[in-house]
């Protein structure tokens, strides 16, 4: 291992930056065959392929685990026209958040190795931005604890704080963590770029799969693409496959009944939930007639799919009291697309509205820190 200095806006970190390639046995052959049986298997996809426009292309995809303390860091507090400097201890760690949501574990068998750059990794830039987004929650938690230590109401205009530049680390440790990967491109003669599909050594799943797509697939995209309620772009894939699954099967239904008389069936049925096919109506009314408000019924499955839970809570938000609750709480771990306060308080409020007491308590919490102090919305959620 080795100690080394890196200027990165003007903050230097001194520390001992550890490599890890988890450990894997997939060949080549392997992932071109299940990338073969995947798309033969899916009615989304056409199932005529030729192997010899698949191309294979091999990686690693980087994932930064940051921890640091800083020691005495100067602030200036300006309260009731008065200043007051003082010095705080800082410590703060970041983890990937892709790396959990793609259920992987540091647990994992690994091999520590002293560089990585001969190698060749598909997303070269996550370090920096990591850097960044540790630099940033450092200092949001360092704006909170001296609110808090001077009950200083940043609410107040009156009021104000400034942290100085950080100049260096007591102790900062780092580790990045490679998992290997497949990139696999087929060449599709109508298209002028490849469909690229993503596979995870470690995993052994796809994380995207790719392939020219079936007719009756291309149909129901025409149909549904929009979601009922907004979904994020990468959870995007859970909808469509549950979308398109319902989508076929009313097909064949709708070969003896019309849409409308389906749609008062399912209206009439819906209220039976020991009737063998409420499950069927319930995603019919969902994800083929759009109907938001049986979306307050669909029954939120627990697996250890991180983003699958995220596309439910997203699915069910706002017609669950627990969605926006759950999604406030992966904010504030910053897994989502955006993990901000005001995105925060948006989910914490929703929840609270459909009758969830934990948001109600977290928003008065929220409300009550000096940071965040609003005496209307305390004596709200009070």
């Amino acid at each position: 291992m080795h100690l080394f200095f890196i200027c990165f806006n003007k903050v230097i970190f001194l520390d001992e930056i550890k490599y890890y390639i988890f450990e894997t046995s997939v060949t080549k052959e392997e992932v071109i065959q299940d990338f073969i049986e995947q798309v033969k298997n899916s009615p989304q996809f056409e199932h005529v392929i030729d192997e010899n426009l698949i191309t294979l292309e091999e990686g690693y995809q980087i994932y930064s685990f940051i921890s640091g303390v800083v020691v005495d860091q100067d602030y200036l507090v300006v309260q009731d026209a008065r200043t007051r400097p003082g010095k705080v201890d800082i410590d703060y760690a970041l983890s990937s958040k892709d790396f959990l949501l793609n259920g992987l574990n540091r647990e994992l068998k690994k091999n520590e190795v002293l560089k990585i750059l001969d190698l060749k990794v598909f997303n070269p830039k996550e370090p920096e931005e990591a850097e960044k987004n540790f630099l940033n929650g450092l200092l949001d938690k360092a704006e909170t604890s001296i609110c808090a230590r001077h009950n200083l109401i940043r609410t107040d205009k009156k009021n104000a704080l400034d942290i100085a530049p950080i100049g260096a680390f007591r102790e900062c440790k780092r580790e990045y963590y490679l998992e290997k990967r497949f990139i696999i491109h087929y060449r599709i003669q109508s298209k002028k770029k490849d469909e690229i599909s993503i596979y995870s050594a470690i995993t052994k799943t796809f994380i995207e799969l790719h392939f020219k797509e079936s007719k009756e697939y291309i149909d129901y995209l025409k149909r549904y693409k929009h979601p009922i309620v907004y979904i994020p772009q990468e959870l995007r894939k859970y909808y469509y496959t549950i979308g398109f699954q319902t989508y076929l099967k009313t097909l064949e239904e709708l070969k003896f009944i019309s849409e409308a008389e389906l749609l008062t069936k399912i209206k009439k049925n819906i209220q039976y939930k020991d009737y063998p096919k409420y499950k069927d109506y319930l995603y019919q009314g969902i994800f083929y007639f759009k109907r938001r408000a049986f979306l307050s019924d669909f029954e939120i499955e627990d697996t250890a799919d991180k983003r699958y839970l995220l596309f439910q809570y997203y699915l069910t938000f706002p017609y669950q009291a627990d969605s926006g609750y759950h999604l406030a709480d992966y904010a504030s771990m910053g897994l989502l697309e955006n993990n901000d306060w005001p995105t925060r308080i948006k989910f914490l409020i929703t929840s609270h509205r459909l009758g969830n007491l934990y948001a109600k308590k977290s928003l008065y919490e929220h409300y009550l820190h000096p940071r965040f102090y609003n005496d209307y919305f305390l004596r709200r959620y009070s």
